[in-house]
């Protein structure tokens, strides 16, 4: 079944893929030239969370980095103020280190595994 969120962000963004699972989707896209394959969106649904769900989609994009010879993982939050800690706990606790804060957002990087 499509969701027309993950379709509207896939468009607006120009995202390379996605991964889904369990009502919930990543959308990546590869940077060849940095050999990075960034994470640009994570859903849950509020109901999903703390699941694991993330987990299994983030290690899903761990192996396509793989597959595609990719370095490294990124991602980025925004400091929006609403759920900002929770994503950032995420993100740490997968193994991301932040690497760059400018402009409300923060980039972390994670070498591929």
């Amino acid at each position: 079944m499509s969701n027309p969120y993950k379709e509207y962000l896939i468009y607006k963004y120009d995202y390379e893929g996605s991964i889904e699972e369990d009502g919930s989707f990543l959308l990546y896209r590869i940077f060849p030239d940095s050999e990075e394959l960034n994470i640009g969106e994570i859903f849950v649904p509020h109901q999903k969370r703390m699941s694991g769900v993330a987990t299994k989609l983030a290690n899903q994009a761990m192996m396509i980095a793989k597959m595609k010879q990719c370095k490294y993982l990124s991602c980025q939050t925004e400091l929006t103020g609403k759920g900002d800690e929770v994503s950032m706990i995420a993100i740490l606790s997968y193994g991301f280190k932040p690497i760059r804060a400018e402009n409300n957002k923060i980039t972390y990087i994670l070498e591929v595994r």
